[in-house]
């Protein structure tokens, strides 16, 4: 095995754990997510519908003066959630979690390749594809769940993403 071939190898392997990383990174970073959504849009939905449900029935489940301030909490929790984007953001962050599987599927199926020309031409277009991954990325997971997932893939502490906690 020839010097290129040891590199081709280790620069596999190094993409490989990247891969692993980042969509591990992305996994974590919507389930931090999932809680901020759940009260952005449940809670905010709640508040609209026993609101508006008081109003439209005259029950008298809550006075007018607390359906109408349930019926602005209700919009204010709608309206941050659709100004923060949470809904593009994270459609964007599934995305880009099953892209990094897909492309490790790749880059560990390229570890069989025995024809080192053929290897070769497959890692350059797959290290194409990477670029075109990191470079077209709308979302990126927080720090905390970069770390984490280092840790998880590594089995090691990375001290450098700690402080960003």
């Amino acid at each position: 095995m020839n010097q290129l071939n040891v590199k081709d190898d280790q620069r596999i392997g190094e993409r490989i754990r990247l891969c692993k990383v980042q969509r591990r990174a992305y996994e974590i970073w919507l389930k931090t997510l999932t809680p901020a959504n759940f009260m952005l849009v449940g809670v905010g939905g709640v508040f609209a519908l026993v609101a508006g449900l008081a109003i439209i029935t005259e029950a008298q489940l809550v006075s007018a003066k607390a359906a109408g301030w349930l019926a602005v909490a209700g919009a204010v929790l709608t309206g941050l959630h659709a100004k923060l984007k949470c809904e593009p953001h994270q459609a964007e962050c599934k995305k880009l979690a099953n892209q990094f599987a897909e492309l490790q599927t790749e880059y560990e199926s390229l570890e069989l390749v025995r024809d080192e020309l053929a290897k070769n031409e497959q890692l350059i277009a797959l290290e194409h594809k990477l670029a075109a991954i990191r470079a077209g990325r709308q979302a990126l997971p927080g720090n905390r769940a970069i770390a984490i997932a280092e840790r998880e893939i590594e089995g090691t502490p990375n001290k450098s993403m700690e402080s960003d906690t």
